[in-house]
């Protein structure tokens, strides 16, 4: 068993003075706290930014620092990223890790209670970067782990198509309604 911060590099987003807002001209999008659940790059807000310190890169593990300590690995960056402080950065250094693997174990009813026992006995969890380093990583195999991993890539593709098909669907089914609604009697 390893602790995070042995295969990681843990980091905070950028810590804006106040709350993010589009600028015209913007060159990188901002994930926020909220955009965790569902990244939409489209919709996400650009920024004029020049720090490249914060840009987040393929393979990195995004995890809400307060409250539900969910986590997400960005496996396809189309545009320049940058997370706010309310997301902490994880960056496996240790390449026997798999980030697709190590999101699964921080997502699971296990990793959740541990991360909420790390984060302290709040009303609100807020996790730290220190108390995240302390998170136990297992040692697997990194063929077991090649194997988890392209499974749940698989998962991942196939829940995304069923998103997509489900949104279609629910457009298909409005749009019945509404010719449903016009229709003179």
């Amino acid at each position: 068993m390893r602790k995070l911060s042995e295969i990681a590099q843990i980091e905070q987003g950028y810590p804006f003075r106040s709350s993010v807002e589009a600028e015209r001209d913007g060159n990188v999008a901002v994930i926020q706290i909220k955009d965790l659940s569902a990244i939409d790059y489209k919709t996400l807000p650009r920024i004029v930014f020049k720090n490249s310190k914060y840009l987040l890169e393929q393979g990195d593990i995004l995890i809400a620092a307060r409250s539900s300590l969910s986590a997400q690995t960005l496996q396809r960056i189309p545009i320049p990223c940058i997370t706010t402080s309310s997301v902490l950065r994880i960056r496996i250094h240790n390449k026997a890790y798999s980030p697709l693997v190590l999101t699964t174990l921080l997502n699971s009813d296990l990793g959740r209670y541990t991360l909420t026992s790390l984060a302290g006995e709040r009303s609100m969890p807020v996790l730290s970067k220190r108390e995240l380093g302390n998170f136990p990583i297992p040692d697997i195999d990194p063929a077991e782990q090649i194997r988890y991993a392209n499974a749940l890539d698989s998962i991942q593709k196939t829940k995304q198509a069923l998103t997509e098909k489900l949104s279609l669907i629910e457009q298909l089914e409005t749009g019945l309604a509404q010719q449903l609604t016009r229709r003179d009697h």
